[in-house]
């Protein structure tokens, strides 16, 4: 029996070794990003520990057991068997992750594709948002998507750059995080007359960004991504009128989503949470059905006059002195995040989304997307 018990101690300690391989790499996977390659290292460790127990307990308890319990284990045994083989081949053959929707062959979460309908509302809700911001009186511009090193460390701390920014090797560039920042920085060392302000702009563009410390966060589907296409606004205006400014540019987009029938609300942030540079900001947050709660789909920021003093954006007065700008950004809307909260608010009791008059125009005169009888 000692040397029974040793053989299958051996046996053991060899299923314990290969599964602790397993769960190193699959950690390992994870740390660098791979998190579909990671969790199918660590679903065999599982299913090798399994194995092996359920090896020896199917080899030794069979001693001075009866046929029927020594079934029930072969069949324990053969579970963790075919459960293994079965995921990798939904995973390897149909290149599907089945709780993500995308192909784990792109590796990580933070990326998606929009199809139909829901890509052609994608782009009309982006398409109402600047002509409603353009009838607010906002110069349309579409601003250059990479940025020079000087207009980053001016708009933003060297934290917030390194969680944020990617940087193009072997260039001094960086894709954008945001509009604002490319917008900003086209008044960089300029100086403007008080007369011509205030400087009120309304940008598309696509945005880029790391997301750096996010991970576990609102990974899956659309929240939080590694890239998106947002309307932005930005205004460059005198000291005094920056307060006024700053509530102007967070009613547009509760305005905006109103119009959309999205219930929102807004929560001005402390200022243990205030990012560098900012002197006041508010994040606009829109209701989820689903969660029961509202999360964050903009945010509006005065800025005072700290990026104008790092990129020297001055102002001249009728008797020629001079004086530092203030400057505000806030998101006007951000899809694909924000098509969370027009999808959940939106639905009817049959399955199908009504779309608001407002944005039927853009829609091709539809009023709803994936009635039942014309599926």
């Amino acid at each position: 029996m000692a040397v029974t018990y040793q053989k299958e101690q051996k046996k053991f300690s060899f299923f314990f070794k290969i599964s602790m391989i397993f769960l190193l790499l699959g950690i390992v996977l994870n740390i660098f990003g791979l998190k579909f390659w990671g969790e199918l290292s660590c679903f065999a460790c599982c299913t090798v520990m399994l194995v092996g127990i359920e090896y020896i307990i199917l080899h030794h308890i069979t001693y001075f057991t009866s046929k029927k319990i020594e079934r029930v284990i072969s069949v324990l045994f053969y579970t963790g068997i075919v459960c293994f083989v079965l995921r990798l081949f939904a995973a390897l053959i149909f290149k599907e992750d089945y709780y993500a929707g995308i192909s784990p062959f792109m590796e990580v979460h933070g990326f998606y594709y929009l199809m139909g309908d829901i890509a052609r509302l994608h782009s009309a809700i982006i398409s109402y948002a600047r002509d409603y911001m353009i009838d607010k009186g906002f110069t349309y511009c579409i601003p250059p998507f990479m940025i020079r090193s000087n207009v980053v460390t001016g708009v933003m701390s060297f934290a917030e750059m390194d969680a944020m920014m990617y940087k193009i090797e072997g260039e001094d560039l960086y894709l954008i995080g945001t509009s604002e920042h490319s917008m900003i920085g086209k008044f960089i060392d300029t100086i403007t007359e008080e007369k011509e302000l205030p400087k009120t702009l309304t940008s598309y563009s696509p945005c880029f960004r790391k997301e750096k410390g996010a991970h576990g966060i609102e990974e899956r589907g659309v929240y939080r991504i590694h890239q998106f296409e947002k309307q932005e606004m930005i205004v460059v205006c005198k000291p005094e009128e920056s307060p006024m400014w700053f509530d102007n540019l967070w009613k547009n987009t509760v305005g905006l989503f109103r119009s959309l029938d999205i219930p929102v609300r807004t929560l001005e942030c402390c200022s243990g949470d205030l990012a560098d540079l900012k002197i006041k900001s508010i994040d606009v947050e829109a209701w989820s059905p689903r969660q029961k709660k509202y999360f964050e789909v903009g945010s509006c920021s005065n800025l005072g006059d700290a990026q104008a003093r790092r990129l020297q954006i001055r102002i001249r007065k009728e008797d020629g002195s001079k004086y530092f700008a203030h400057t505000l950004n806030n998101t006007v809307v951000a899809p694909p995040r924000m098509l969370i909260a027009f999808l959940e608010n939106n639905l009817r009791e049959d399955g199908s989304v009504h779309i608001p008059e407002v944005l039927r125009p853009y829609m091709g005169g539809k009023e709803f997307l994936g009635k039942p009888d014309t599926l």
